[in-house]
């Protein structure tokens, strides 16, 4: 039997970046965005494309209007988002567009 030194092991998920959409008790939805998205603290805008189930989100600029994320990474959406996608937890990537996709689950 052959050890393997965990000291030399790295988590990859960790250190991606992504959202976490959980339904409230306020019966609205939270959305938690990690701190690798650049989005903390800052308005953003949230599109999903049911068709391809996709996420997308990006920084409000000028007159846009977003949630406000907070410098925590939480931040407060409609309950249609839990009850449309479910709850939910989506690596995403920045594209050359600005937005960060992601693939949301496909529900069981």
């Amino acid at each position: 039997m052959a050890f393997e030194s965990m000291n030399n092991v790295k988590n990859m998920g960790y250190h991606r970046p992504f959202i976490r959409c959980t339904a409230s008790r306020a019966g609205g939805s939270t959305i938690y965005v990690s701190a690798r998205t650049e989005l903390r603290g800052k308005r953003v805008l949230i599109e999903i494309d049911h068709a391809a189930n996709l996420v997308r989100l990006r920084a409000a600029t000028g007159s846009e209007r977003g949630a406000q994320c907070l410098k925590q990474g939480v931040m407060s959406a409609s309950k249609a988002l839990v009850l449309a996608c479910g709850t939910f937890r989506v690596y995403v990537e920045k594209r050359e567009d600005g937005w960060w996709y992601g693939r949301i689950p496909e529900s069981k």
